[in-house]
């Protein structure tokens, strides 16, 4: 009996179960308890006698071959990295300067609103350990005209304003 779909076969011919992704696969297998050698449910891993390689691609892992991923899927997205666009110096505090925070549990990031907008700040991997993968987040929000106006105006007066080695130095 499947215990996907319940129907009179194995998880390995449920048309459901291939239907799945291959991460969905993997969940499934996991949340119903079934061996990935062979998608049994009365043994898992090492207690199960089957001990072939999955060979699609050529790949000697020992898993059942509709839990098989491709080694593009393993390696990590291709994500553009964007360059920093401006690093914040604490020669200029005002802009360090915090509207509103909003915090989550003690260790957790915290998101902060600056008067060049939101700001991450912290560990976001604090209290965790260190994982695979990779996170990235983008926040975009929506401006009127006239904030949209401030923060041009901010810009330029933060571009105008004259580093230490910019200022002259008198003769005396």
């Amino acid at each position: 009996m499947c215990k996907c779909c319940n129907g009179n076969h194995g998880v390995w011919k449920c048309d459901e179960f291939q239907k799945l992704t291959v991460n969905k696969r993997w969940d499934t297998r996991k949340r119903l308890q079934l061996c990935y050698r062979c998608l049994g449910h009365d043994h898992v891993g090492r207690q199960c006698p089957r001990s072939r390689a999955c060979n699609l691609d050529g790949c000697k892992e020992v898993h059942n071959r509709l839990l098989h991923r491709d080694k593009q899927s393993l390696s990590e997205p291709k994500v553009p990295r964007p360059t920093v666009d401006m690093l914040i110096g604490l020669d200029y505090p005002d802009l360090h300067y915090s509207y509103r925070d909003i915090r989550g549990k003690p260790g957790e990031p915290i998101a902060r609103l600056t008067p060049l907008g939101w700001t991450c700040i912290g560990d976001p991997n604090s209290g965790q350990d260190q994982t695979l993968f990779n996170r990235t987040y983008f926040a975009r929000g929506q401006e009127n005209r006239n904030d949209l106006d401030n923060i041009v105006r901010k810009f330029w007066e933060i571009e105008n304003v004259k580093t230490p080695s910019e200022k002259r130095i008198s003769k005396q």
